[in-house]
């Protein structure tokens, strides 16, 4: 599906705008009896603008809900919810079902049915049965391999590929530690090599304290 915006048109009886989603759709404001700028591409097959249409009820100050009607790429209805005293609550049952009912009473009045193939090229049909053919296959393919493992296998792994990243991550900080900090110790009877020569000293601590003992007697 192509990205859809918001599309505004006017409420014929009270003026105010109703806010509804479509395929295909601009963002733009429309009166009843505009037509909608839609053309059909391969990225919308199968895909139209004509439908009944709630209208985004919670995007609007609190008001009676209504249905946009689109027939043939044309706005042709605004017609308002038939459900007195609507509370808009989405655990009522009975106002789900009116508007349910008053939805499917509207496709059958204004006869919507689905677009006509023949609106999209062979070609672009060609491609899309092709691409689902390689989806249905992908799809089967991971089923497959979920069915071939037992659960606490299948559990055993995504826990696995959950922790490669702080694993690895702690690899390296002890990689960095162990060179910084770890010395290795020498074989025996070994001599330690040195990557440069140690700077000479004068006179260490061991010569310097027999120094002043001797010079004590």
């Amino acid at each position: 599906m192509t990205e859809e915006k918001f599309t505004e048109v006017k409420h014929p009886l009270q003026g105010r705008w109703i806010r509804f989603e479509h395929e295909g759709g601009d963002g733009r404001r429309y009166q009843v009896g505009d037509r909608l700028p839609w053309v059909p591409t391969e990225a919308n097959i199968g895909l139209h603008p004509d439908g009944v249409y709630e209208d985004d009820f919670w995007a609007l100050p609190f008001h009676h809900p209504a249905f946009v009607v689109v027939r043939d790429r044309t706005i042709v209805a605004v017609v308002d919810l038939v459900y007195p005293g609507y509370t808009g609550d989405d655990d009522n049952e009975d106002e789900r079902r009116a508007k349910s009912d008053q939805y499917e009473a509207l496709k059958t009045k204004f006869q919507i049915t689905s677009p006509p193939a023949t609106l999209w090229p062979e070609t672009w049909w060609a491609t899309r049965r092709a691409q689902e053919l390689i989806w249905a296959e992908e799809g089967k393919l991971d089923l497959s391999l979920y069915r071939c493992q037992p659960w606490p296998e299948i559990l055993s792994i995504n826990i696995g590929r959950a922790m490669a990243a702080p694993l690895l991550r702690n690899l390296d900080y002890a990689a960095v530690a162990k060179r910084a900090f770890v010395v290795e110790p020498i074989q025996k009877n070994a001599l330690p090599v040195y990557e440069r020569d140690a700077e000479p000293v004068e006179e260490t601590p061991a010569q310097r304290f027999k120094r002043l003992l001797g010079g004590s007697k």
